[in-house]
C-alpha cells in the first residue's frame, strides 16, 4: 500500500521560520507525500519548491472558525495555487442550531472550483456526539469530499470512535480525514484501518522511517 500518499505533510505553527517550510517542501518531494498542508502566505514559495506529485493544501478559517470571509480567503488561495483547502466551520453557529449558516459556509467553498479538494474541519474535540452526526449530514448535502477531525489546536485531536462514527453517517462517496495528535505508525495505521483516507501530520517523516524500517 502506498501509505506515503495518505499523508499531507503539515506545518502550521505560527512562530515556523521559512527554513522550517523549505525542510517540510524537501521532505515532501522525498517521501512523494500526498500534499504540504501550509498557510496561504507560503504558497508561492511551495509552488517555487514542491514537486509536481505532491499537492498544495491549506487551511481557511484555520484554526478558530468564526470569521465572515471564508469564500474570498479561499479564492485568494486557490488564485496562489491552492489545490486542497481545509477549512474550519463556524462552531459557534453550529452549536447554537443554525444548521443553514454551516452548510452554506461549507457549500460557498465547495462550489467555487470542482477541481479544489475541500475538506471540513469540525474540531470534534468540541462537539457532543450528536453535533458530530449531525456534521455529517450537513456535508453530505455538500459538494464538500472530507470531513476532519481536527486542527490540532484543541485539548484533543484525532480520535478511532469518531472514525467510527463518521464511518456510519457519512454517504460512501465523502472521505475523512484524520488530524491531530497522531504521532507514530502504529498510531496512524489504526486510523487507516478505521477508514481514514488521509492524515494530516507534523511528524511525516518520522511515520515513514519507522513504516519503512518495520517493512510495511
Amino acid at each position: 500500500m502506498k501509505y506515503h500518499k495518505f499523508i499531507d505533510h503539515t506545518l502550521l505553527k505560527p512562530n515556523a521560520l521559512i527554513d522550517d517550510y523549505l525542510k517540510l517542501f524537501s521532505e515532501a518531494n522525498e517521501f512523494d507525500f500526498c500534499s504540504v498542508c501550509i498557510p496561504a502566505s507560503f504558497l508561492s514559495l511551495a509552488k517555487k519548491h514542491v514537486s509536481s506529485t505532491v499537492k498544495l493544501c491549506t487551511v481557511v478559517g484555520f484554526p478558530l472558525g468564526y470569521g465572515s470571509a471564508k469564500k474570498e480567503e479561499a479564492k485568494k488561495a486557490i488564485e496562489q495555487g491552492a489545490q486542497e483547502i481545509d477549512m474550519v466551520i463556524n462552531i459557534s453557529k453550529l452549536r447554537s442550531g443554525d444548521f443553514q449558516y454551516v452548510k452554506s459556509e461549507i457549500q460557498s467553498l465547495a462550489s467555487i472550483n470542482e477541481d479544489i479538494v475541500t475538506k471540513v474541519i469540525i474540531e470534534t474535540d468540541y462537539l457532543n456526539e450528536s453535533e458530530k452526526i449531525k456534521m455529517c449530514h450537513i456535508i453530505n448535502e455538500t459538494d464538500a469530499h472530507f470531513i476532519k477531525t481536527s486542527t490540532g489546536f484543541a485539548n484533543s485531536g484525532a480520535q478511532i470512535e469518531d472514525m467510527i462514527l463518521f464511518k456510519k453517517h457519512l454517504n460512501s462517496e465523502k472521505k475523512i480525514k484524520a488530524s491531530g495528535g497522531i504521532r507514530d505508525s502504529q498510531q496512524f495505521l489504526q486510523f487507516i484501518n478505521a477508514g481514514a483516507e488521509r492524515i494530516g501530520l507534523s511528524a511525516g517523516v518520522k511515520v515513514m522511517n519507522e513504516l519503512i524500517s518495520s517493512n510495511i
